[in-house]
């Protein structure tokens, strides 16, 4: 007699169907919001719908990157999502990175907008660096920040822009007077511009082994798809890894 094989039933998890395209044409409708003048700090994110709304109309119908669903995350780094395509692998350090390069890279050329520090930020610098941010104190005011010689080789900072990333305005401003000290003689301000938005969006984004939850990774790969690069951060790593589904079943001999 024939020997009868057992094959144990494996459950499906909803969350890891494929979903029908058909189900998830929903129209994305975002508020549009006129910054004021002045923000607190629990006003001030690094939400995209912040910026103005000349942004928000660049940005808000980009379709480069397809609608895709997370459903776990490896290694607390990299986003596993998918899609009727296939399945994506995110580095949530570098599309957040992305995100907030893009942000701050906006704001630097756009924002008036500045805000009071509770309490005046005093920096002291050794004496050739002081030399250099003291003859170029006319790049901060023009970034809005309110500074001025204070004492023996030090500076006082009244105000910074409102788009410093909050809880990390110590940091960011230090690496934007580090970048005017390495700054070149012939001084171009988009260049400048450039490397500041660098700086600061590395210093402000996710890191690797954060774990996320999953609509805080829904709400990073929103904010992807809304940008004018989103498939390498600013330092030319990618973001994104497609597999098709042709190429899964390649991988696992299921198709030839």
């Amino acid at each position: 007699m024939d020997e009868k094989i057992l094959i144990p039933k494996i459950e499906v998890k909803e969350s890891f169907i494929v979903p029908k395209s058909n189900i998830y044409k929903e129209e994305i409708i975002e508020e549009k919001k006129e910054p004021e003048a002045k923000k607190t700090y629990e006003e001030v994110t690094l939400d995209l719908s912040y910026v103005k709304e000349s942004y928000q109309e660049e940005v808000v119908d980009n379709e480069k990157v397809p609608m895709m669903y997370p459903v776990g995350l490896v290694l607390g780094t990299y986003i596993i999502c998918q899609n009727e395509l296939g399945m994506y692998l995110i580095d949530q350090h570098a599309a957040n990175e992305r995100i907030n390069y893009e942000y701050y890279y906006y704001a630097l050329n756009n924002s008036s907008d500045e805000i009071n520090m509770l309490i005046p930020m005093n920096i002291e610098l050794p004496v050739n660096e002081y030399l250099i941010v003291k003859e170029n104190l006319e790049i901060l005011k023009d970034m809005h920040f309110d500074i001025e010689e204070f004492g023996i080789n030090s500076f006082i900072i009244r105000s910074h822009p409102t788009w410093l990333p909050q809880g990390n305005e110590e940091l960011a401003i230090k690496k934007i007077l580090e970048l005017i000290v390495l700054k070149e003689k012939n001084f171009d301000r988009n260049k400048f511009n450039d490397r500041v938005a660098m700086t600061v969006s590395c210093k402000a984004s996710i890191k690797a082994n954060d774990n996320i939850s999953l609509d805080e990774m829904e709400k990073l790969i929103e904010k992807l798809r809304k940008c004018k690069n989103p498939y390498t951060c600013p330092h030319g790593r990618p973001t994104i890894i497609f597999y098709s589904i042709y190429e899964l079943e390649k991988l696992f001999k299921r198709a030839m």
